[in-house]
């Protein structure tokens, strides 16, 4: 396996951690504090979402500290002692890939304290306006985590401000399908039928959003490129866009078929069905993203 796979894949872990963090808090807000007030919130149906969230963010520690030595690896191409090496590791460390990861592994310490703050309230009281904010602020340093390098390293603070959204909206939605597969096995089918509803109406604007910010982004290294752009980068790029497509068909194929069609507990088990097929899809977008970002730039 080469030491661009090897980037891919450590991306592909810190990702799993950002998506979950961000994701599965906002749906327990969006539970307890939207429409879906009226829904009781019970043990057993917060803890496997607690657990996911803490597997998801050790992942994501390994992969964030995998980055620099596996930077100095590919930079000395000799295999593990590469890896090790103090002069190697000394420049990936003073790159722009070091300041990237010195603001990741801040991003993820801080995500673990919150989590750790936040689990006394799964079962508990509501969420403090402290650990709200707290929350949106280790959010925000997620996002940021993923301007320092890649394409948008020397990109103006426009599309900078257009990343962090984009991801930010990204892992909303993909850090939600889990919450979602748990809330299917609600024996109360009309309750469940009201609680994705609500949740496909809100989802409309940050998909929304999501789209915007990615479409204005890639217009905008477009204009910027010096010279040919990367046939590469376009093939790869479409395959991403590609699967973002059946992703949105899946969207709509729940709010408008789905959900809107759901009587029984039958119905429960098609709608979880198609969620998780949702789900691996998204996990494939991150692996294509993580490819892209990894191993083609934009222009020649």
């Amino acid at each position: 396996m080469g030491w661009l796979s090897l980037l891919s894949i450590a991306k592909v872990a810190y990702y799993l951690g950002v998506v979950s963090f961000i994701g599965m808090n906002a749906m327990r807000l969006f539970l307890r504090y939207g429409r879906s007030n009226d829904l009781t919130v019970q043990a057993d149906w917060h803890k496997p979402l607690l657990r996911a969230q803490w597997a998801s963010l050790f992942i994501s520690l390994l992969g964030a500290a995998a980055v620099v030595p596996l930077s100095a690896g590919m930079l000395l191409g000799d295999g593990l002692s590469g890896m090790t090496d103090s002069l190697m590791l000394q420049i990936s460390w003073q790159s722009s890939i070091g300041t990237q990861t010195q603001f990741r592994l801040l991003a993820v310490f801080m995500a673990m304290l919150c989590t750790a703050w936040g689990s006394k309230t799964y079962t508990g009281s509501n969420a403090s306006f402290a650990w709200v904010y707290s929350w949106l602020l280790t959010c925000a340093l997620f996002a940021a985590s993923f301007t320092f390098s890649g394409h948008t390293a020397e990109a103006n603070w426009l599309a900078k401000l257009l990343v962090a959204l984009h991801v930010l909206m990204a892992a909303w939605w993909l850090g939600s399908l889990y919450p979602l597969i748990r809330l299917c096995r609600l024996e109360d089918v009309e309750l469940l039928r009201r609680q994705l509803h609500a949740y496909g109406n809100q989802a409309a604007l940050w998909v929304g959003l999501l789209l915007v910010s990615g479409a204005a982004l890639f217009a905008l290294l477009l204009l910027n490129v010096r010279g040919e752009v990367n046939t590469d980068y376009l093939l790869v790029m479409g395959c991403k866009l590609v699967l973002v497509a059946v992703m949105l068909g899946f969207a709509a194929y729940h709010k408008w078929y789905l959900v809107a069609n759901l009587s029984s507990t039958g119905d429960c088990q098609k709608v979880k069905t198609s969620i998780i097929a949702e789900t691996l899809v998204g996990l494939l977008i991150l692996g294509v993203t993580a490819t892209l970002t990894s191993s083609f730039g934009i222009a020649h």
